[in-house]
């Protein structure tokens, strides 16, 4: 069971290789855009240190076993995903990406089971990140669980004050801004409430599609 928010990035980590070339016409994940973490750039955007964390297109679009990724379905998906066997499950336990610039790190880990997540706090600042709706990071400030096949960010030290984070994805020669953070601290709390999905995120709630709920 892998909720996915159609039109927007979500992050993905699966115990077996599965190849999306191969699922039928009509399968939720057949045209998904699927991009993989292939570096860690420190640019000066507007007159501001930007960290970028890029992702580029997987172009086999094969999902390797235990390594995370990005992927953005067409449609919003809420319910379970099915896959034809035989699959080859390999371990349960999901893999990190690492990447480093100019003394910065940050590594994306990737996640098998449901298991609770405790943020890293170094200096009163979470080095903690959780992609949330609208291709955002935000940083996770309490310990709480979520839910498996997915993955989370991890810094290796805060970022001095008004450098700011961001993702951006390559598809060709064209790199488009897709995640921006304004490094302002935001509590992040994924829930069931009466068999439903809800994300907090600071002061706003959002249902699994992105949508904001009044």
């Amino acid at each position: 069971y892998r909720p996915l928010q159609g039109g927007m990035f979500n992050t993905i980590c699966l115990p077996f290789t599965l190849d999306l070339t191969e699922l039928p016409e009509g399968h939720p994940l057949y045209e998904a855009e699927l991009k993989q973490y292939t570096g860690l750039n420190l640019n000066t955007v507007g007159g501001e240190k930007v960290l970028e964390l890029v992702f580029t297109d997987v172009s086999d679009r094969v999902i390797i076993a235990n390594k995370p990724y990005i992927i953005q379905p067409e449609e919003n998906y809420n319910s379970i995903i099915r896959f034809a066997g035989p699959l080859q499950l390999t371990n349960t336990k999901g893999g990190t990406i690492e990447k480093a610039v100019d003394g910065y790190n940050i590594t994306y880990q990737g996640i098998i089971p449901y298991q609770e997540i405790t943020p890293i706090i170094q200096d009163g600042v979470s080095l903690t990140l959780m992609l949330v709706a609208d291709n955002r990071l935000a940083e996770m400030t309490t310990k709480g669980y979520m839910y498996g096949f997915r993955g989370y960010f991890k810094l290796n030290q805060p970022l001095p004050k008004g450098m700011r984070t961001r993702i951006t994805t390559s598809k060709g020669t064209t790199t488009n801004t897709t995640i921006v953070v304004d490094g302002k601290k935001v509590n992040v709390e994924k829930f069931l409430q009466e068999g439903r999905v809800y994300i907090r995120v600071g002061e706003d709630l959002y249902n699994i599609d992105g949508q904001k709920v009044e």
